[in-house]
C-alpha cells in the first residue's frame, strides 16, 4: 500500500478509503491480507456485544493494535454479508 500511495502521490489513507470502499461492493474481495482472522474474530465480538458502528468506540474495545483501517475493513465485509 505504502508502494502505490507513494507512487501514485496519495496519502496512504486514500488507499485505505479505496479499499474499504471495494470491501463494501465486492462481497468476493478477501480482507484476510490486511486483517488477521483472529484480529477479525476480536472486532466481531466487540460489534455483537455492542452494536454500536461508531469506530471510536469500537477502537477503545479492541485495543491499540487494531487500526481504524481494519476496523472499517471488518464492518464492511460484515455488511456484505447481510
Amino acid at each position: 500500500m505504502e508502494k502505490i500511495a507513494e507512487k501514485r502521490r496519495l496519502k496512504i489513507n486514500t488507499i485505505h478509503d479505496h479499499l474499504v470502499e471495494i470491501a463494501l461492493y465486492d462481497p468476493q474481495f478477501n480482507i484476510d491480507p490486511f486483517v488477521p482472522k483472529n484480529i477479525q474474530r476480536v472486532i466481531e465480538r466487540v460489534v455483537e456485544n455492542n452494536p454500536s458502528f461508531k469506530l471510536s468506540t469500537i477502537k477503545e474495545q479492541v485495543g491499540e493494535d487494531v487500526s481504524y483501517f481494519q476496523i472499517r475493513l471488518v464492518l464492511c465485509k460484515q455488511k456484505t454479508k447481510e
